[in-house]
């Protein structure tokens, strides 16, 4: 059975200041094979989600899935979307339908909405998961804003620690929207790096991270460097691989952007 294969991806501005978000999706794969079984085969959170996704796009089970990923859960890399996105897609396959990228946002937009995996849809994660690129959308309305490819020679080294994970402190993004509108105007101007170093300082002040690490990359040669979604994944980005650093206690994965779109694999 064919299997359709997504992308993580990291953030260039969170969705939780203004509602309006964007991603670049990276080269961590996540693969999902959706297909007709006389039972429901899966764990059970597997199965929830696969419910709710088809129907969204007009489908029944009993459906056997299968995952196979290599983005880290639950730091911010957009494995949530990944997976509801790859879920759609694979299901559309399944159904005989041919897979529609921006059929399967939505349908991952209101199945995360509807199962409180995200505060807003994450409309921008499930655009980059399934489209590639750079992606910049308004999450109050599902409308794609515009969507760019990156450089692929681009480095992005990505740096988890463990147990700093925090709870999402929505007063903190609320004050501060109106600087987040400072990196949202930097972003629709084309300066994507100066958008991820600034959302980087504001997510980390909302949340409670350090923002230590990010000047520390900056000061190390990257020419951006930030914290992906609500934490605690920081990154940076570089011109060589040469140029990258270590941060002590930090598990480090190298990257690259991805432009490609999702593929039937």
């Amino acid at each position: 059975m064919p299997s359709v294969k997504v992308w993580g991806g990291i953030s260039v501005l969170n969705a939780l200041f203004l509602r309006k978000g964007s991603v670049i999706a990276v080269r961590l794969p996540m693969t999902v094979t959706v297909e007709r079984a006389s039972q429901w085969e899966g764990d059970r959170e597997l199965v929830r989600l696969e419910s709710s996704i088809l129907k969204e796009i007009g489908g029944e089970g009993p459906m056997s899935i299968k995952v196979a990923s290599d983005i880290p859960q639950g730091v911010g890399l957009k494995s949530s979307s990944a997976l509801t996105v790859g879920l759609a897609l694979a299901s559309m396959l399944a159904l005989g339908m041919t897979p529609d990228p921006f059929l399967a946002v939505k349908a991952s937009a209101r199945a995360s909405l509807a199962m409180g995996i995200s505060y807003t849809g994450a409309w921008d994660d499930a655009y980059a998961s399934a489209l590639g690129g750079l992606v910049i959308s308004d999450n109050k309305t599902g409308r794609l804003i515009t969507r760019a490819e990156m450089d692929e020679n681009l480095v992005i080294a990505i740096y988890l620690k463990g147990g700093e994970k925090k709870a999402v402190d929505q007063n903190g993004f609320r004050a501060l929207r109106e600087l987040a509108g400072v990196a949202f105007e930097e972003l629709i101007k084309g300066n994507v790096f100066q958008a991820i170093v600034l959302n980087g300082v504001l997510v980390a002040a909302a949340n409670g991270y350090d923002a230590g690490p990010i000047a520390e990359l900056l000061k190390d040669g990257a020419i951006a460097a930030g914290i992906s979604g609500n934490g605690p994944a920081y990154f940076g980005v570089f011109r060589s691989s040469g140029d990258i650093p270590k941060i002590d206690g930090a598990k480090q994965i190298i990257t690259a952007p991805a432009n490609e779109g999702f593929k039937v694999v």
